[in-house]
Order: C-alpha cells, then structure tokens, then sequence
C-alpha cells in the first residue's frame, strides 16, 4: 500500500417518479413501509397524507407533484 486508502460509499437505491435516485447510506436512519395514511380532506396536493410513528404525526409527501 502507498498510504492512503480508498473510501468506498455505498447508496440505498429508490425510485421517484420513474427516476432512479441513489441516497447515501451514511444519511439514511431507517426504511419503513409505508402504514395506512391519514387523507386530510383539504389537504394540498404534494401531501399524500400523515403516518403516524412512534406518537408522532409525519407527513408523507408525494414529490412527484413538485
């Protein structure tokens, strides 16, 4: 070896809207199947409705309506 050492990076794979995108595992905390979601009946678009984890209220977005 010379000395340095190669950083090897390793990504979580996701499809949005079609379009593969890679996130590195090093920022990725957990993956979860999506529960059943609360619909808010005015809610706007982007808001695909609200899942609830561990006592807390979360928005899921639908980025697709970006």
């Amino acid at each position: 070896m010379n000395g340095t050492s190669a950083m090897s990076s390793q990504y979580l794979q996701v499809v949005i809207a079609g379009d593969p995108v890679g996130l590195d595992l090093g920022s990725v905390i957990e993956v979860l199947a999506i529960p059943a979601l609360i619909r808010p009946p005015a809610r706007p678009r982007i808001l695909e409705g609200i899942m609830h984890l561990a006592g807390e209220a979360i928005p899921v977005l639908r980025l697709s309506r970006l």
